[in-house]
């Protein structure tokens, strides 16, 4: 097992929202950033990468709701952002995967959320139903069998973003989508950074407990609230529904027990260690036996007086 050493906070400072050791090296490098924003999953985590990658040239108060709206390399620096904007855009060729963030979000989740906004990136459909991209098109009572057929037209999302593929995956072919599938789970354990959305307060500790930097109030902001919240309940799904996507939480799920264990991240590290400016959204004595610690644990994984931080 691996674990950072403890060494004194005099021999580190801070520059660009690193940490960095008084030898001029850090303790992990994710420099440039490469963001990857995969739909309906996380836009709040812009504002972490802003504070890590920025540090000092911008506010501890600042929130990053769309990226777009800064020239981040011009404020930043080139060598910190390779690629932080709006929109979602699929990995690119040649990319170096120890650069790229991105979260994942369970697939049922984030086809219930893109169901409400208006069947979002299933182009066939909302051309069939007369939907625009954003139209003022409210959902209160989920049609199931329009909802499998959404669910058909974007199971493979995150699978064909990973891939060097758009998100609208309804005119590719099954065999395609696997295999974009097999070829993204392969790249998991590569990518510098892969968080999880339902696990968003021990993302942003996690964030801080690879590479450095404050953890700070404006990262648990929520600037993406979700409308519809009570709604994301996934045994609404017939139980033969099995997204192509699921393969990708998985794979990153995985990865991010594995950092827990690498990282001694959990909710009282959390607290005392990697986020002690937001210790009152973990609990200080909340220990994880990261040995016995499997899946289920993670899935069940939640503590007294613990945050939901669900977007749409």
């Amino acid at each position: 097992m691996f674990f950072l050493p403890l060494i004194p906070f005099f021999l580190y400072r801070e520059i660009s929202g690193l940490r960095i050791s008084n030898s001029g090296e850090s303790e992990a490098d994710i420099n440039p950033i490469y963001y990857m924003h995969i739909p309906k999953a996380g836009s709040s985590f812009a504002t972490a990468i802003a504070h890590l990658a920025c540090g000092s040239r911008i506010g501890k108060e600042v929130k990053v709701s769309e990226p777009s709206y800064r020239d981040w390399k011009k404020k930043c620096g080139k060598e910190h952002i390779a690629r932080f904007t709006s929109g979602h855009r699929p990995l690119d060729p040649g990319v170096q995967l120890r650069t790229v963030v991105t979260l994942v979000r369970p697939a049922r989740q984030r086809i219930i959320s893109g169901y409400f906004h208006s069947l979002h990136d299933c182009p066939e459909l909302q051309k069939e139903l007369h939907i625009s991209e954003n139209p003022p098109w409210k959902v209160h009572q989920i049609d199931r069998d329009l909802l499998l057929k959404y669910g058909n037209c974007v199971q493979g999302c995150a699978s064909s973003m990973l891939s060097g593929h758009g998100c609208a995956t309804g005119k590719r072919s099954l065999e395609d989508l696997q295999a974009d599938a097999h070829q993204a789970v392969a790249k998991i354990p590569q990518i510098g950074f892969v968080g999880l959305t339902n696990h968003w307060d021990l993302t942003v500790c996690m964030w801080h407990a690879k590479y450095g930097g404050e953890c700070l109030e404006a990262e648990f902001a929520n600037v993406r609230p979700g409308k519809y919240s009570s709604a994301h309940d996934e045994t609404i799904f017939d139980s033969s529904f099995h997204p192509i996507d699921d393969a990708i939480y998985d794979a990153a799920a995985l990865q991010f027990m594995h950092d827990m264990k690498t990282y001694d991240v959990s909710p009282k590290t959390c607290a005392r260690k990697f986020c002690p400016n937001m210790a009152q959204l973990f609990h200080e004595d909340f220990e994880i036996d990261h040995a016995f610690f499997k899946r289920e644990h993670l899935d069940a994984l939640t503590w007294e007086g613990r945050q939901n931080f669900l977007e749409d």
